[in-house]
């Protein structure tokens, strides 16, 4: 982690956060976090890799189609149930109670798959696993946005997707070492019991991780939110210039938007920003997991039998490969967030997927007719690495830091409770149609996904806006305002005072000039 953006305010912390004893303690909080997202990236791969796994298969009778479909399918079950309380639970127990209560649940349902004896239980628990996973993540999501110091939040935000891939690799490899095991069950009760150290790991973290600021906030306690804000932010020196102002901003953005009375359901829709600001996140979550992005991390295994690799071993670790290719390409997409910008990138990787998948698409078509041509089968591979990895440098690198950025804090728990929803149908959606498709018309399925491409391409175009630079409460004023095609659009009379020079500077289309020179912090700490 380094970092990655510069901040106005005198700041009572070490240019090099590594050598600041505040600013450990602050990335610590957030790497624990992680976990959240660990699990989630475990269990989107769990049923790719046991499908590789010759006893996962035997014990549940090779299960394929509609039926393999239903199985994926049962998590989002379980998200859909969390619905109607997510942001209940975020927004009322507070971001580490809702992460506390998702681990648990997330616990339980692990072990009922990691001792299911029938289809029904295995079942059952990735249904139970569904309703907590949601909660713990968008929590965690909420609270590492709203705790991490301002110079650290674009990347720091941004690789949490990149621990969501380093879950997805840590169950294809542990998933390919328990080939080993010959005839046990334990070929596949291990791998469905790791995923449990996740949410063990998560529980154990929130002993060291304070509540959200904002949150408390909003609950009245600003004394308390003061001195985490200044522990975390300044050494503990509640009179630092950074902590004032950023505490300054949170009071008065909170109060604001309860003075208007956007508070409500109906606001996420009242206002021209709110709805521009829910159709982006819908697009964002949705993009995030339909654009063939499914069929990589849930079916590689049905995709690399369709050219001729059968042979369990080679399965298992062409699919460990690719958890290396995701952890790469999403790390690189973290990295270069607040240099390129986020909607630069959202371009890039939809351009870069939808070329990629016409290749796809033409070599499938070929190896159809000219079926165990080896080149071919080698060209449809290395295609399918180049998809994936503009997939993870976009969109899944932004997933966690764009949402939170276009959100106010009095909309944010609905809102991301519309995501939930968005992410549960979406997922529902692929992993049920996905397996079905891929067997009734194999290659032929592509082509609905560069439909996709076209579509979601003109989208980001029209309605994604940048935020790159400064807190949380600044980036969503600039989505108020926003010009698509602008680094940083005009802030308006009344949000004079919130305005970050750190964003206007990378305006070309900006009314309000920074007048002083940045200043990280001092070096003495």
């Amino acid at each position: 982690m380094v970092n990655s953006a510069r901040i106005p305010w005198q700041n009572n912390v070490h240019r090099q956060w590594w050598r600041d004893h505040g600013m450990r303690k602050n990335v610590l909080s957030v790497v624990l976090l992680y976990s959240a997202n660990f699990q989630l990236g475990y269990d989107e791969t769990l049923l790719n890799s046991l499908l590789a796994l010759p006893l996962w298969n035997r014990a549940f009778n090779d299960p394929s189609g509609s039926r393999l479909g239903l199985m994926a399918a049962y998590v989002s079950f379980g998200h859909m149930l969390t619905v109607p309380v997510i942001h209940l639970l975020v927004d009322n127990l507070g971001r580490k109670r809702a992460i506390f209560l998702g681990c648990i649940i997330s616990t339980a349902g692990g072990f009922v798959c990691t001792f299911s004896r029938t289809e029904f239980m295995f079942n059952s628990g990735r249904f139970i696993i569904g309703i907590g996973q949601p909660i713990s993540q968008f929590g965690a999501m909420c609270l590492i946005n709203e705790l991490v110091h301002p110079r650290l939040r674009g990347v720091s935000s941004a690789l949490n997707m990149s621990s969501f891939c380093v879950g997805g690799m840590a169950t294809v490899w542990i998933a390919f070492f328990c080939l080993r095991w010959g005839n046990s069950d334990w070929q596949w009760r291990f791998v469905t019991l790791a995923q449990n150290l996740a949410s063990i790991t998560l529980l154990m973290g929130l002993f060291v991780t304070p509540e959200s600021p904002r949150w408390l906030i909003s609950q009245g306690k600003h004394d308390e939110a003061l001195r985490i804000l200044a522990k975390y932010h300044a050494n503990g020196n509640t009179e630092d210039e950074l902590v004032q102002q950023e505490f300054h901003e949170i009071t008065t953005h909170i109060q604001q938007d309860i003075d208007v009375g956007n508070v409500n359901w109906r606001n996420l829709i009242q206002s021209a920003s709110n709805r521009r600001r829910i159709l982006v996140l819908t697009l964002a979550v949705s993009g995030t997991l339909v654009l063939g992005s499914g069929i990589a991390r849930h079916y590689s295994t049905i995709v690399l039998k369709s050219i001729g690799i059968k042979d369990p071993a080679r399965i298992t670790a062409i699919n460990g490969g690719l958890g290396f290719w995701y952890t790469i390409w999403t790390s690189a997409g973290a990295l270069s967030a607040d240099k390129v910008g986020r909607r630069t990138l959202y371009l890039g990787s939809t351009i870069g997927m939808l070329l990629s998948l016409c290749v796809i698409t033409g070599l499938s078509a070929l190896f159809e007719t000219h079926t165990n041509n080896t080149p071919i089968a080698i060209g449809v591979l290395v295609s399918f690495f180049v998809f994936t990895a503009f997939h993870q440098a976009g969109w899944t690198a932004l997933y966690s830091l764009y949402l939170i950025e276009i959100l106010p804090f009095s909309i944010r728990g609905k809102a991301l409770n519309w995501a939930n929803f968005t992410q549960a149908s979406s997922v529902l959606l692929t992993n049920f149609l996905d397996p079905i498709a891929l067997s009734a018309i194999q290659w032929k399925y592509y082509l609905v996904f560069i439909g996709l491409e076209v579509v979601y391409l003109g989208s980001v175009w029209l309605f994604f806006v940048e935020t790159k630079g400064g807190t949380i409460e600044q980036a969503s004023i600039i989505f108020d305002r926003g010009n698509p095609k602008s680094a940083s659009p005009t802030i308006s009379e009344e949000h004079k005072d919130l305005a970050i020079p750190a964003i206007q500077r990378n305006s070309t289309n900006t009314s309000i000039l920074a007048e002083k020179d940045f200043v990280v912090g001092n070096d003495s700490n």
